[in-house]
């Protein structure tokens, strides 16, 4: 802690720094359950994606900091890289009924590599997809090397679908947002306002009803996501009637 109150845990700058590199964090580039990702230029001239995370009270700093070393060390051509990350806690005096009253801002910040081409989710959207199916077998089988690496060093993802599922100029996809919601399901805050929840479309109804985060969830949330890769939408009222050579012709 320094002279100005301020305590800080950090495997790169903190939150004035970006704060800088993301011009006033006005550059949002996407939002999840845990925060939004603002786009980052760096003095060196490149580019990350840093995640401001949404402020949720009952997280153990220990606990995080030693998620985020271990996050550190996953490395696939399928995953997204994590960086770095930085928490700070500030003391702040502010005006509340007329009196002054003491609090902690607590700052946390993940910084990972940044993938220019977009969220799966944006291509699968767009009404002119032009993924060819080749295209499409390539994103399909890089998202199930990717899942598979995580539980091979016993990672869950627990919220697998088109928007953590990040694609570079070449099609390569890249999974993001891996390993981290757990520890934040512990907390007391919930998730914040722009975050929504886990994609229910997405999600095995064990998992709704027990809330349950277990590879098998994973499997069950990559198969929902092939399909909709396959078909390329998730309305599927257009096709429910349809029998199956139909089916195979309309894919």
């Amino acid at each position: 802690t320094n002279s100005q109150g301020t305590s800080r845990e950090s495997r790169m700058p903190g939150y004035h720094f970006f704060r800088q590199a993301t011009c006033d964090f006005s550059q949002v580039i996407g939002r999840g359950l845990l925060g939004k990702v603002y786009k980052a230029h760096l003095p060196t001239g490149e580019v990350v994606a840093v995640k401001l995370l949404y402020l949720m009270a009952g997280i153990d700093d220990y606990s995080f900091s030693h998620l985020l070393e271990e996050l550190m060390s996953v490395s696939h051509k399928n995953l997204v890289r994590l960086l770095g990350y930085s928490f700070e806690k500030e003391e702040e005096v502010l005006e509340y009924k007329g009196r002054a009253v003491h609090g902690v801002n607590i700052r946390r910040l993940i910084c990972f590599e940044y993938v220019p081409g977009g969220s799966l989710a944006h291509f699968l959207s767009d009404q002119n997809l032009g993924l060819n199916w080749g295209v499409r077998f390539k994103i399909i089988k890089g998202i199930c090397e990717g899942l598979q690496y995580l539980h091979k060093v016993g990672i869950v993802h627990c919220d697998l679908k088109p928007g953590n599922i990040l694609l570079d100029d070449g099609k390569i996809p890249k999974i993001t947002d891996f390993g981290l919601l757990p520890i934040f399901l512990g907390s007391d805050s919930g998730f914040g306002e722009d975050s929504g929840h886990r994609t229910l479309k997405y999600t095995p109804s064990e998992d709704i009803c027990w809330g349950g985060l277990s590879e098998a969830s994973d499997i069950f949330r990559l198969g929902v996501v092939i399909k909709r890769i396959v078909i390329g939408t998730m309305d599927y009222s257009s096709i429910a009637d349809m029998d199956d050579r139909e089916c195979v012709e309309h894919v």
